[in-house]
């Protein structure tokens, strides 16, 4: 439909040109008219009928181009009517209709694709809203808007089911939920915000309507309006009065436990010791030396799981660690306490990670590991030794702590594949698990395989340090 506007007006032109004796300078004038006004309209129908445009988006185009057409071309044909009926000639009537009629066309070529373009825009904002609207609705934990006043714009399900307050209450209200002792942290919290920062998971109280305090992980960030500026802050909280519960209850028995531990083991310890004072049968002896080492051993493995649990608990971000000078610490250490282990370290200058104390204790409980059960258990006819291989692999650091002894059994693995501990599938220790908790709390991954012809080779990939994390502080800009 397009075309016929742009054709005809093309056809009346250069007819009316081959017919016209017109000057030279003439020709050209309306030759660029007709160029100008017949090429928007052949573009514009081969652009519609290649675009995404729906039917009724083509359809509304070409109603608006003939819309513009038509009026102004009724016009002009009025005019020529008036110009034959009093013979008044000021310009060639077919030339002057064509051209409206080309004008008119092109203009509401434009506003036609204008209009469609601008129902499209709002037919995508109105979906990307609805879908807003159901994540927000949907979400389990409480979302809430405030704009710059502090009044309650938005108001989910979540946070009708958390504090109590419909939306029929709340909305258009000031915000009602931080306690009296709060106040001065979430002004804190309302100006970090009004700068454009974002709050992430800050632990903190908010009030119910009944006035009953909970225990809340709050995220915040600012609302932005066109022109960059705050013009409110969008509230997402999530209850944590349960897990906080639970981490008091299993704080208070870990302690009882290992104050107990610690206890039953002095008394082993101080009673075996005088057994082995006073025994003089070498059978005996010895049973009475394998208690007081087992004493020992369950008090190391209370201490152990007392450093994993507070570098678990501590939550601190990563910072930068070098894989090397850690194994190369290992070694040095391993050598001291077993002066006979063979312990090779193949790597290059350095390697630096991403980490902090956590995979300093992930390391050291892999070397230990490879001593204890691996190479002390080598037999006599193998060559016993540990290996640590240090290389790069794409953005991690990988590390291959490898061992002559009998390898690591099957039902030590299958409970850290299956991420869980069962009655029928367990582990006998917490040294692995130590390892692999520590090293997946730092984005990495831990792989257990066997070797040949013996051995067990445990292998931990690290995150590299990013980029920001290698510039020094007083160089930065962020």
């Amino acid at each position: 439909m397009l075309l016929v506007p742009g054709i005809a007006v093309g056809l009346v032109t250069v007819v009316q040109l081959l017919n016209s004796e017109a000057a030279a300078q003439w020709r050209l004038v309306t030759g660029a008219a007709l160029f100008c006004l017949s090429l928007p309209l052949v573009v514009g129908a081969g652009w519609l009928a290649t675009s995404d445009y729906d039917p009724a988006g083509v359809k509304r185009v070409v109603a608006w181009s003939l819309a513009g057409s038509a009026p102004i071309t009724a016009l002009a044909l009025v005019v020529v009517g008036y110009q034959r009926a009093h013979g008044v000639t000021l310009a060639d009537p077919w030339l002057v209709t064509g051209w409206v009629a080309g004008t008119g066309a092109v203009g509401g070529l434009l506003t036609g694709v204008y209009d469609v373009s601008r129902e499209r825009e709002r037919a995508r904002s109105a979906r990307a809203e609805n879908r807003l609207s159901a994540v927000v609705e949907a979400s389990p934990v409480a979302v809430i808007a405030i704009d710059s006043d502090g009044d309650v714009q938005t108001w989910s399900n979540g946070a009708e089911r958390l504090f109590g307050w419909s939306a029929e209450e709340i909305l258009g209200e000031p915000y009602p939920l931080v306690p009296d002792d709060r106040r001065a942290e979430f002004r804190r919290h309302k100006q970090r915000v009004d700068e454009g920062q974002v709050i992430d998971g800050v632990e903190t109280q908010r009030q119910r309507s009944d006035g009953a305090l909970v225990d809340v992980s709050l995220w915040a960030a600012p609302i932005n309006d066109t022109d960059e500026s705050v013009s409110g802050h969008m509230i997402a909280i999530a209850d944590v009065t349960d897990r906080k519960q639970r981490e008091q209850q299993l704080a208070v028995l870990e302690r009882v436990l290992r104050h107990d531990i610690r206890n039953t083991v002095n008394v082993i310890e101080g009673r075996g010791d005088l057994l082995m004072r006073e025994l003089d049968d070498p059978e005996n002896l010895t049973a009475a030396s394998r208690i007081v080492e087992r004493a020992r051993r369950l008090e190391r493995l209370s201490e152990k799981a007392r450093d994993v649990t507070n570098v678990l608990r501590g939550g601190e971000d990563a910072g930068v660690v070098d894989v090397v000078d850690l194994l190369r610490e290992q070694q040095r250490r391993i050598g001291r306490e077993y002066p006979d282990c063979d312990i090779r370290l193949d790597a290059p200058r350095s390697a630096i990670a991403a980490g902090d104390q956590r995979l300093g204790i992930a390391i050291r409980e892999t070397v230990e590991n490879a001593v204890v059960h691996g190479y002390e258990q080598t037999p006599d006819e193998v060559e016993a030794y540990v290996s640590l291989d240090v290389r790069h692999e794409g953005d991690y650091v990988v590390v291959d702590v490898a061992d002559t002894g009998p390898g690591i059994p099957e039902r030590e693995r299958a409970p850290l594949s299956a991420e869980t501990e069962t009655s029928l599938q367990h582990g006998s220790g917490i040294g692995l698990w130590s390892i692999y908790w520590l090293v997946r709390s730092l984005g990495g991954e831990v792989s257990i395989s066997d070797r040949e012809p013996r051995g067990a080779l445990v292998t931990l990939r690290l995150p590299e340090a990013p980029e920001s994390l290698l510039v020094p502080e007083d160089q930065r800009t962020d």
